[in-house]
């Protein structure tokens, strides 16, 4: 028999948003009781990020209305002080948040912020237990402590950022751990050391009960969730566990989502695989590539080279596929080839120019016309004092489409990407970050490029959403005309494996394997290499 106290009550919450009259969330009714795990599941925009946010107070109450009652153990939370409301909610609910941005201070070092999160629950604990928690916190999370406790957020990856998160929620004892898509960024190795930090968290008693958001199954089914929960245009059904979902989806919409995962790995290649042609000129070329960093300590500088003398070349139409662990150098690498860090040894040319000569040209429209990226954190794409349809609007324009161009971009690619046109009057601090994604896949895609560089592309996106960009990146790759290239930065090595000709594995800055896909999965020789593919065959995303 279940205990009467729930650790979290949601009873009839209905959320609204104000500016374009749109339900969210339905009516939605469900407890969570101590010692379970439970799953939300369902489509990018059905409401699931929108509820957590609600469960946490987080919401903005001038831009949304909320009707319905929200309960922590005895305590009803809706309408608190929140004074009131952080007395609650501190000791009794840990998170791990869908960006990272939501959850660390940019202006505060990393280990301050775990102290700050430790010291919150725990005020008793002396300097040094309270190092010893943010050491265990961060390890658990699979970073080294050392490396990342004096950084702030920025000088970490995106994949980093996300574990500092983690790390902050396993560093002080809760009644309830909410986790939104906490696999984001991550790859197979992490995420298995993270499936095993959340088993040991509740088999430790320093959580209760989990609810975990995400789309990866994967993760999921290594959890053994006892109860999942199904959202579907902000409504909410009870399916089963993990196990009888997979076997028997019980909602049409969840059977298509669980369809998914067989038609993404069924996808044949449109275009041949294969090396670079030689006798084709190359899109992109490195050569000697290298890029150092200064660490600052209390006595003395270091430097830390992030990328090592890194050498390739990319041709028109080819799609390679940039893996490796959280940190290894892979957004770095992105970072490059956008200009957002210039500081480089070697040499770098797209087009046939180098990046020093595009950068000294008058024309830099064209440039970033022809060459688009996908950041890994969403976030980063848009203006936030700007609603979508601005903010895209002001991009398309700078880069000279005209306006009968934007309005065909808007009627055509935001419904293949199952974007909901009311969506443009809002700002992005309303939207799911899924959602966030595909209107950035939105503002990539709409100009055509002749490079996309996609750091993490299919994050925050439902195996439905995944589905749609995979079939639009192999369509602009078959074109015959202005064939797309590709370098997609991913942790998923099962969709690197389906749509990429080639894989380059990056470790420690360095590029240590390279070669045609199944080449180098199917015969790995690099360590690295193994143990990525090792991780997701445990995980099922892959083999």
């Amino acid at each position: 028999m279940k205990p009467a106290q729930p650790v979290l009550l949601v009873n009839n919450l209905r959320l609204t948003l104000k500016r374009i009259g749109l339900e969210v969330v339905a009516g939605v009714s469900f407890a969570i009781y101590p010692g379970e795990t439970v799953a939300l599941l369902g489509e990018s925009g059905a409401g699931k990020s929108t509820l957590f946010k609600a469960i946490l107070q987080l919401l903005n109450n001038s831009h949304w209305d909320q009707e319905g009652e929200i309960w922590l153990g005895p305590t009803k939370i809706n309408g608190l002080a929140p004074t009131a409301l952080e007395q609650v909610r501190g000791p009794q609910v840990r998170c791990i948040f869908q960006e990272p941005a939501l959850s660390l201070n940019p202006s505060l070092k990393i280990d301050r912020q775990l102290s700050e999160a430790v010291l919150a629950v725990e005020s008793h604990l002396s300097p040094q237990e309270v190092e010893g928690r943010i050491d265990q916190a961060l390890s658990e999370a699979g970073l080294e402590p050392s490396l990342v406790k004096g950084k702030y957020p920025a000088e970490v990856s995106g994949g980093q950022r996300q574990r500092v998160g983690i790390a902050m929620s396993l560093c002080a004892k809760a009644a309830l751990l909410l986790a939104d898509e906490p696999s984001n960024s991550l790859d197979s190795v992490t995420v298995t050391g993270l499936v095993e930090s959340l088993l040991k968290l509740k088999a430790e008693g320093r959580v209760q009960s989990l609810l975990i958001v995400t789309h990866d199954l994967g993760v999921l089914r290594a959890l053994g969730c006892e109860r999942v929960l199904f959202m579907h245009q902000g409504a909410l059904f009870e399916v089963g566990s993990i196990k009888e979902v997979l076997a028997n989806p019980a909602h049409p919409k969840l059977a298509e989502i669980v369809g998914q995962i067989k038609e993404i790995r069924a996808l044949e290649k449109t275009a041949q695989k294969g090396p670079i042609q030689r006798d084709q000129e190359s899109l992109v070329t490195a050569k000697g590539l290298s890029f150092t960093y200064t660490k600052r300590g209390f006595r003395k500088r270091r430097e830390i080279a992030a990328i090592k003398d890194v050498g390739f070349q990319l041709a028109p139409g080819q799609f390679v596929g940039l893996v490796g662990n959280s940190g290894s150098g892979k957004s770095t690498l992105v970072k490059l080839l956008t200009q957002e860090l210039k500081n480089y040894k070697g040499e770098l040319r797209f087009n046939g120019k180098s990046l020093v000569e595009h950068g000294l040209t008058k024309n830099r429209s064209a440039f970033f016309r022809n060459l688009q990226t996908i950041f890994q954190e969403p976030a980063d794409t848009f203006d936030p004092s700007q609603t979508l349809g601005e903010n895209l609007t002001e991009c398309f324009s700078a880069l000279g489409l005209g306006s009968q161009e934007i309005l065909s971009i808007f009627d055509q690619l935001l419904e293949r990407l199952l974007l909901d046109k009311r969506m443009l009057k809002e700002r992005p601090r309303n939207l799911s970050g899924g959602q966030k994604q595909r209107f950035a896949l939105a503002r990539a895609f709409g100009v055509k490029p002749l490079l996309l560089l996609a750091d993490e592309p299919f994050n925050n996106l439902d195996l439905i959403a995944q589905q749609r960009l995979v079939e639009l990146m192999l369509e602009r790759k078959a074109d015959p005309q202005h064939p797309l290239s590709c370098i997609l930065v991913s942790h998923d090595i099962g969709l690197v494996s389906r749509i990429c000709d080639q894989v380059w594995v990056v470790d420690q800055g360095q590029v240590v394997e390279t070669g045609l896909v199944e080449e180098v999965l199917e015969r790995p020789k690099a360590a690295a290499t193994i143990r990525l593919i090792h991780a997701a065959i445990a995980l099922g995303s892959f083999g």
